[in-house]
């Protein structure tokens, strides 16, 4: 995957990270443990940004482009002259500036701090809703995505694939 694919990865679970968590739960399939896949999806899309070649991040995207696939949104129409235009944040954790570094390590504390066999009671659909934790991370989200230069938008549902339960019985 190029810079812009991985960069748009991590926008779409930042984005995820700051929705209500009604709108968190309806990002994802009945059968996973939504917080935890909230969390993951973020680890993994730093993990991916902090190993790309530095060579990569200066290569252009199609992904930060609409495609014939996606839905259209309000978003994507002019609404407010005070609105800051969507920029494109670099392509590896390194080239962000300190203050869009310093969100995104915020963020990641924050559901570092709650992760662990220690906190098991963070990670349900009951904690996004009522845990005050939860409200730092949409909190915490919500910044990272205005210091990148990101909408505070759904990302989109089929951004993943899961694997789950076979449908209608045991299938052995």
């Amino acid at each position: 995957m190029s810079a812009g694919d991985e960069m748009l990865r991590l926008k779409w679970s930042i984005q995820a990270l700051a929705a209500p968590a009604a709108e968190q739960i309806r990002l994802f399939p009945e059968f996973v443990c939504v917080a935890d896949e909230l969390a993951i999806d973020f680890e993994e899309a730093l993990r991916r940004i902090s190993k790309l070649d530095p060579s990569d991040a200066d290569e252009p995207s199609d992904a930060d482009e609409p495609s014939d696939a996606d839905e259209p949104s309000d978003a994507d129409e002019p609404s407010d002259a005070d609105e800051p235009e969507e920029t494109e944040a670099p392509g590896r954790v390194e080239a962000l500036s300190p203050a869009q570094k310093d969100a995104v390590e915020a963020l990641d504390a924050q559901l570092a701090g709650m992760s662990g066999p220690e906190h098991p009671e963070m990670w349900t659909d009951d904690a996004l809703h009522d845990a005050i934790e939860w409200v730092r991370v949409r909190q915490l989200a919500a910044l990272a995505l205005e210091s990148l230069g990101w909408s505070n938008e759904l990302p989109p549902r089929d951004r993943a694939i899961y694997v789950g339960p076979p449908a209608g019985g045991s299938g052995a």
